[in-house]
């Protein structure tokens, strides 16, 4: 596999960042972890999100603070993202959306790197002294319960927001 590093989006990444896009929107369509690239009409769009999003000074009040990684690889193509939020005080973070959203490019699915890559952010976690982290799965996406669970995920219960109904884990930090 190489040396798998998690990195801050960057705009050094930004032809990757849209081949990830586009990558997804040609499969799945299945953004969870990194909605608001879904959103983005470019890679600087992107990251002027990040960066809001990453200081209390400039999330918007209504939001949570949060920090967006990629994993790369040693070439710095981007594997995975995924967003780590500070806290879950928003009904739908706290419901369905968790401290830890992830997505793993289509193409490297199945390749072990969900689960480095969550394992990653649980480091980035403890960096912000939180004791505990929720992460979430779609109530058929078995793959990434295992993910969770081989993380220490601990099963409890199922979130409901809306329409839309997710299993919730706690991981122990």
């Amino acid at each position: 596999m190489g040396e798998l590093r998690l990195v801050k989006a960057d705009i050094k990444y930004a032809k990757e960042i849209m081949a990830y896009k586009e990558e997804i929107l040609n499969t799945d369509n299945k953004f969870d972890g990194t909605g608001s690239l879904k959103k983005s009409k470019d890679a600087f769009e992107f990251i002027d999100y990040c960066k809001m999003y990453s200081s209390i000074l400039t999330c918007p009040k209504d939001k949570v603070v949060d920090t967006h990684f990629f994993l790369v690889d040693e070439e710095d193509h981007i594997l995975g993202m995924l967003s780590l939020r500070h806290n879950i005080n928003h009904p739908l973070l706290k419901t369905i959306g968790g401290h830890i959203g992830y997505s793993v490019r289509p193409s490297m699915r199945r390749k072990g790197y969900a689960s480095i890559m969550l394992n990653k952010a649980l480091d980035e976690a403890r960096k912000l002294n939180l004791d505990k982290v929720m992460v979430t799965c779609h109530l058929d996406n078995i793959a990434s319960e295992k993910v969770i669970v081989k993380n220490g995920g601990i099963f409890s219960g199922i979130g409901r927001y809306e329409n839309e109904e997710v299993k919730q884990f706690w991981i122990i930090l």
